[in-house]
């Protein structure tokens, strides 16, 4: 069965387009052109449905990824439109016993 990943790219004055919003755990990519998106999308999000989601290559070969332009104006408005009160506190703390992060 074919799944289908929303992906939520930004496109900033200067050219730059990025994606920091999608379905796909850990999916952040930033390039300068709209060739180099091409590029860079579909083989970051199939490294990462293959190791954050588990997926088969036959599966990624049978996802689609729907995405969605956003000008920054556009997110910049949406942020200010959205309630400060809804969102979590959060506390940092410091364990010398901790291990360091990984990145897949």
């Amino acid at each position: 069965m074919a799944q289908t990943f929303s992906v939520t790219v930004l496109a900033y004055e200067d050219g730059t387009l990025a994606v920091t919003d999608s379905d796909i755990t850990g999916l952040i990519v930033e390039v300068g052109t709209f060739d180099k998106l091409l590029v860079e999308l579909p083989r970051v999000a199939s490294d990462l449905l293959r190791l954050n989601h588990g997926l088969a290559d036959e599966q990624i070969a049978n996802a689609t990824l729907h995405v969605e332009f956003k000008r920054t104006t556009d997110a910049v408005l949406q942020q200010e439109s959205s309630s400060s009160n809804s969102l979590p506190r959060m506390s940092w703390s410091s364990n010398e016993r901790s291990h360091p992060v990984q990145y897949a």
